[in-house]
């Protein structure tokens, strides 16, 4: 199975990244940031391929590309079905922010909300807003994906024993007060939570410059630090 990084950062922005999200074999997209969008063309994958959109949370860094993605498949004649999947508020949501941007009705054309997929469980995290964490069945892989979450007991059952666990890392373990504050875990949380999932390999995301450094710092052969715009096959 390919995982494509198409970002690894949290909300603030450093140079040359992008918020966090993932391709799965061209076809399953986990968020959808601002810059998620940009990314897929000026890389030359053909959108009509994404079939689903596993959405976390309603935050901009993880949803505000979605209106964008609509457009464009509209624009470029793609009228295939394309599942997006999110908390209870998404379809809404999005639908609002259609229509303060003025989007014909065209361009809706084979856009679907929360239709049930069999090869999806969904579990809560714990975040500032409501928040799903994702056990995904592709390609004879499992793959679990965390969105935003502080360490969470539910987080781990969804994850376990997967070939693939990626978990945000948005802070270092000297920020753990503003981490538990605001619904993130720290480098330290992460790892606990791979660790006690049982899982294969580990992609920390999510992430910050001090938080990336101590990733890094105790990165072993099992981890992956990813670099955007990479693959890895898992």
């Amino acid at each position: 199975m390919k995982v494509q990084v198409i970002g690894t950062w949290s909300a603030k922005l450093d140079q040359k990244k992008r918020n966090t999200s993932f391709l799965l074999d061209d076809s399953i997209l986990l968020d959808c940031g601002p810059h998620t969008v940009e990314y897929l063309i000026n890389s030359g994958i053909d959108l009509s391929n994404i079939k689903t959109v596993l959405v976390t949370h309603l935050h901009l860094d993880h949803f505000g590309g979605i209106p964008e993605f609509i457009w464009q498949r509209a624009l470029q004649g793609i009228i295939n079905p394309v599942n997006i999947i999110g908390t209870e508020k998404t379809e809404a949501s999005t639908m609002s922010v259609l229509e303060y941007f003025n989007t014909p009705d065209y361009m809706l054309q084979g856009v679907k909300f929360n239709i049930p997929d069999s090869r999806v469980t969904i579990a809560p995290g714990i975040h500032s807003i409501e928040d799903y964490t994702y056990r995904i069945e592709v390609s004879g892989k499992t793959i679990f994906y965390s969105g935003d979450t502080s360490y969470s007991e539910a987080v781990i059952e969804n994850g376990a024993n997967c070939d693939l666990f990626i978990h945000e890392a948005t802070y270092p373990d000297t920020r753990a007060y503003e981490a538990q504050k605001y619904g993130h875990s720290t480098v330290s949380d992460a790892f606990r939570a791979f660790e006690s999932s049982n899982s294969k390999t580990f992609i920390p995301t999510h992430m910050s410059i001090d938080s990336m450094d101590q990733a890094i710092s105790r990165k072993t052969s099992n981890i992956i630090i990813p670099t955007e715009g990479k693959e890895y096959n898992i």
